[in-house]
């Protein structure tokens, strides 16, 4: 996926690579790709193609693997797994009744120093937060998304810390 590599070598020209050393144990663009590349080969025996690369508090990597759109979450080292697939399986019975959230494909797993989480990649519209129609939608999703929620049987998981600490 040498086109990985270039997403993360732009992505870097605004960082200091801090965060790729904390969970890739490198900044190096081709030894990360290699990273990301070996773990969909080992688990998928569909071609890949790095669709995004994306680093603030986690690294977010988009990838097509065969017809499907997937987005890769690494999360740093604190993040529980326990916390996380919690999420994931609220996630999935959200997705089971419609709310637009992003189906997980993969229960959550140590990658590098950090914690992985993988889920269907879900396309839509760039908006603007600021225009009152726009605003209006996002209300009313938030308050389906909050109604639906409220269905959600199994929240055990989810209290308590988002973050481990030492």
């Amino acid at each position: 996926m040498l086109r990985l590599a270039v997403l993360v070598r732009e992505a870097l020209v605004d960082g200091d690579g801090s965060l790729e050393r904390e969970i890739f144990g490198s900044e190096e663009p081709k030894e990360i790709a290699a990273q990301i590349e070996d773990f969909l080969g080992s688990r998928f025996s569909n071609s890949t193609e790095a669709l995004f690369y994306r680093h603030s508090v986690g690294v977010v990597i988009g990838v097509r693997l065969g017809d499907q759109g997937v987005v890769l979450k690494l999360h740093r080292w604190r993040a529980s797994i326990e916390r996380l697939a919690a999420i994931q399986r609220v996630q999935r019975e959200l997705h089971a009744v419609g709310i637009p959230a992003p189906r997980p494909l993969f229960e959550p797993a140590e990658f590098g120093t950090g914690v992985l989480t993988m889920e269907e990649l879900l396309l839509g519209d760039v908006a603007d937060g600021h225009d009152e129609k726009i605003r209006r939608v996002l209300a009313q999703e938030l308050f389906q998304f909050i109604v639906a929620g409220q269905g959600v049987e199994d929240t055990s998981g989810l209290a308590g810390p988002a973050l481990l600490i030492d």
